[in-house]
């Protein structure tokens, strides 16, 4: 034979705050336990906990909004709900994203970093000009962009802003582009050689020559030729990757400004 749940172990009313969940017995007794046991709870807005109907004319309580039910035996117990899988995906998923998002936002901050300071190189290679103006705009114009991008990491939280800056990103880097196009025709004529692979090791050119200036087992032994030649003829020593990509650039001009005596 079956019994019901004494009377006087019923619920009758329940509350919450923002750190407690509270149920009032029929025989006036009260039972409180954190809100933090119960993740729906907690996450839930103060509309979603008011909205809540007895299970079992009070043997426990359950919350339609959120889909979350409690019985009282459980809270007698202190027995705490588990947080839902799904739940545990989607905080998982965010993290990733935010983690990328941070990554990303560092990296790319490194590389206009980068780009800025080989201009800011390039200008004081160059005597008082219009050219060397020219520059030197471009260059404030990097330091906006870093302002942007610092917001961005700040309100890391705001998907909107993250995209925002993005986009400007690529729109400022194809405007410039254009604009370096322009500029670089204007520079001063210089001795490029660029250390980069073949199929019989690495090699070292002079642009614009008919043949390579050396060819080398090591990208190394490449590096130490190709800066020989650029220091000698005082122009720039272009190094690539293994994929064709620029690795890294040096400039050998001769000072526009040496010290006196």
């Amino acid at each position: 034979m079956t019994t019901s749940a004494p009377e006087k172990h019923l619920i009758e009313d329940v509350q919450t705050d923002n750190d407690t969940l509270t149920v009032r017995l029929v025989d006036g007794r009260t039972i409180s336990t954190p809100l933090a046991w119960y993740p729906r709870l907690l996450e839930a807005s103060e509309e979603e906990r008011d909205d809540w109907e007895l299970i079992g004319g009070g043997i426990g309580v359950y919350w339609p909004q959120i889909d979350e039910d409690l019985s009282l035996a459980g809270m007698l117990r202190g027995v705490r709900a588990p947080a839902p899988r799904q739940d545990r995906y989607q905080q998982l998923a965010q993290q990733s994203a935010q983690d990328f998002f941070v990554q990303s936002i560092r990296s790319l901050k490194a590389q206009i970093q980068n780009y800025r300071d080989q201009l800011e190189q390039y200008a004081e290679q160059l005597p008082e000009g219009d050219l060397q103006a020219r520059i030197q705009e471009m260059t404030a114009s990097y330091y906006e962009l870093e302002g942007s991008i610092d917001q961005a990491f700040q309100e890391k939280g705001n998907q909107n802003q993250g995209d925002e800056t993005a986009e400007s990103t690529r729109q400022y880097m194809a405007e410039f582009a254009e604009q370096w196009k322009g500029v670089e025709t204007e520079m001063p004529d210089e001795n490029v050689y660029d250390v980069s692979p073949g199929e019989s090791g690495w090699g070292v050119e002079r642009r614009g020559a008919s043949r390579a200036s050396g060819r080398f087992d090591t990208k190394e032994q490449a590096v130490q030729r190709g800066r020989e030649l650029a220091k000698g003829q005082k122009g720039r020593l272009v190094i690539r990757k293994q994929d064709g990509t620029i690795q890294e650039e040096r400039t050998y001009r001769k000072d526009p400004y040496p010290p006196p005596g």
